[in-house]
């Protein structure tokens, strides 16, 4: 073995065991959390995209349920509400309306469609930060100083697993009142 064999050889078995070779510089840190921003941001605008079709959706559902007499006043209380108060307002006609299997699906929707609801919220109302180590965006939520302040890490891939279910929900909304119309 040569004299700069040995020297190298030598030089990665030290490196090795400090883990130098292993280390990302702090331009590679940066580089990969711009990257990672910017990848959360589209998710987080994907999902806010995803979100206003489901709620025009369920807007339209909450307003045609019913008798077609009360469409006006239907469509003058809904228009501009929250999305928790068109989940009531279908509630109530599903409550009316819904009998057997129908209700039960229907009731089955309407529970994940306001468990969407609670994660979105927390989603617009959080701050957000970055994990490096696994690479996570970060949702973190109360007060700094706060007791109760808590963060939850998603990775790219689940903040993307959330637009999907916001357009299965969609999906499931439409196939609802096809098969089972509330009138």
């Amino acid at each position: 073995m040569s004299l700069e064999a040995s020297i190298g050889d030598k030089v990665a078995r030290i490196e090795a065991s400090r883990g130098i070779g292993n280390v990302q510089t702090a331009m590679e840190v940066f580089a990969q959390r711009d990257r990672m921003e910017r990848e959360a941001a589209q998710a987080l605008g994907e999902i806010m995209f995803a979100f206003g079709r489901l709620e025009t959706n369920l807007g339209v559902a909450a307003v045609w349920a019913g008798d077609p007499k009360g469409f006006e006043e239907r469509a003058a209380r809904l228009d501009g509400s929250s999305f928790h108060l068109k989940l009531e307002a279908l509630s109530e006609r599903v409550g009316a309306e819904a009998f057997g299997e129908a209700r039960t699906v229907y009731t089955e929707w309407l529970d994940q469609a306001d468990k969407i609801r609670r994660l979105r919220n927390t989603l617009v109302h959080a701050r957000w930060g970055f994990e490096h180590a696994p690479f996570a965006a970060v949702c973190v939520t109360g007060l700094p100083v706060s007791q109760r302040q808590s963060a939850t890490s998603y990775s790219i891939e689940d903040l993307r697993g959330v637009v999907g279910s916001i357009e299965r929900l969609n999906s499931a909304l439409t196939e609802l009142r096809e098969r089972w119309p509330l009138r």
